[in-house]
C-alpha cells in the first residue's frame, strides 16, 4: 500500500505520466524465492515478505522452458505492471484515460542494455 500510494502522489499530484518498472538480472531476491519454492529453503526477518510477493511469478513460470530465474524475473515484472494498471481509483483511472503508461522492463547488469516487456 505504500508503494501504491507513492505511485499514486506521484501521478495525481506531481503529474507524472510514464512509470517504469525495472527488473534486473541476476536477482538474488528472485533466486532466493526460487530455492523456498522448490526446496522450501526458509529465510530469517523480514525475508520471507519478500519471497511471498515473488512466490506468483516463480510458481507462474516453473515449467515454462528456458531459465527460471530469468523468467521468473520478466513474469515479477509482467504482474506489477498489471497490479499497477488495475490499482484504483487514481492510477486505474489515469492509465483508461491515457494521462499514464505503465510500461516494464528487464535491465541486463552485464550489458548495461533495459529490454522491453510491454
Amino acid at each position: 500500500p505504500d508503494t501504491v500510494a507513492s505511485f499514486e502522489f506521484s501521478v495525481a499530484v506531481l503529474g507524472v505520466p510514464f512509470i517504469l518498472v525495472l527488473g534486473h538480472s541476476a536477482c538474488g531476491a528472485v533466486n532466493s524465492t526460487i530455492k523456498a519454492v522448490k526446496d522450501g529453503v526458509k529465510f530469517p526477518g523480514h525475508i520471507p515478505s519478500l519471497v511471498k510477493a515473488l512466490s506468483p511469478a516463480v510458481k507462474d513460470t516453473l515449467n515454462e522452458p528456458g531459465d527460471l530465474l530469468v523468467n521468473a524475473t520478466k513474469r515479477n515484472v509482467q504482474l506489477t505492471v498489471e497490479k499497477l494498471r488495475k490499482a484504483s481509483p487514481i492510477l486505474s483511472e489515469a492509465v483508461a484515460s491515457n494521462k499514464l503508461k505503465i510500461v516494464g522492463g528487464v535491465y541486463e547488469l552485464e550489458t548495461g542494455r533495459i529490454d522491453l516487456l510491454s
